[in-house]
């Protein structure tokens, strides 16, 4: 069929795209789903940052991550990652893979994800990994754990925060629940992780784009 259902939900501005996406996470059935794209819109970077050693300026960290899971040369060999791996939990740009432990605390200190273990009642990982930038495709059936656990109650933000901490904090979780229920992270191509790594300085930049752009892009 070439028939295309298509819902657009109005959900209120809390937690960047961590709020909406549990709004809509607990509004459906996940049984009706094998996998789930989590993916959202994400402005220019203007700062000279780097995400794992690796430049996010301009547009990269967006195009970096929703090219790995939905341009037309990936879509199919992504989907066909999870009928080849039966234990594949999360598929993502590799390279933007964080790797998180007990001593963490940008993510969330060890005691929240204790927590939100009894909560959700998943056992305890550590260390674990998680897609920094949340763009991702994920087994719906693994999103059971954390369906209805939490809502617009977890979001309320302090008066000088930008986000509130709990969406940094679902973030990493977010990963975390892959290892804790016994499956896998996509693994990736080291070598491309290591290039943009040698490639992310000022002076290398003009072959960083031409890297990004031409190899990883295919523009």
């Amino acid at each position: 069929s070439n028939s295309v259902n298509v819902q657009i939900k109005v959900v209120e501005n809390l937690g960047a795209d961590l709020y909406p996406f549990i709004e809509i996470l607990n509004s459906i059935n996940l049984e009706d789903y094998d996998i789930i794209y989590k993916i959202h819109t994400k402005r220019d970077i203007k700062n000279r940052i780097k995400l794992e050693g690796i430049k996010c300026t301009s547009n990269y960290w967006r195009d970096f991550l929703v090219n790995d899971i939905l341009s037309k040369n990936t879509i199919k060999e992504r989907l066909q990652d999870f009928v080849d791996n039966s234990q594949l939990g999360i598929n993502g740009f590799y390279p933007f893979l964080i790797k998180v432990n007990e001593k963490s605390k940008k993510y969330g200190t060890y005691k929240n994800f204790i927590e939100y273990n009894r909560l959700c009642e998943i056992k305890d990982v550590t260390p674990h990994k998680f897609y920094g930038g949340t763009i991702f495709m994920i087994r719906a059936s693994l999103l059971k754990c954390i369906q209805h656990k939490f809502d617009k109650s977890n979001f309320i933000k302090k008066q000088n925060e930008r986000f509130p901490q709990f969406a940094y904090f679902l973030e990493a979780y977010l990963g975390y629940i892959i290892e804790a229920q016994g499956y896998e992270y996509k693994q990736g191509n080291n070598l491309q992780k290591s290039i943009l790594k040698l490639l992310s300085h000022r002076i290398t930049y003009p072959l960083f784009r031409y890297y990004a752009d031409n190899i990883i892009l295919k523009k």
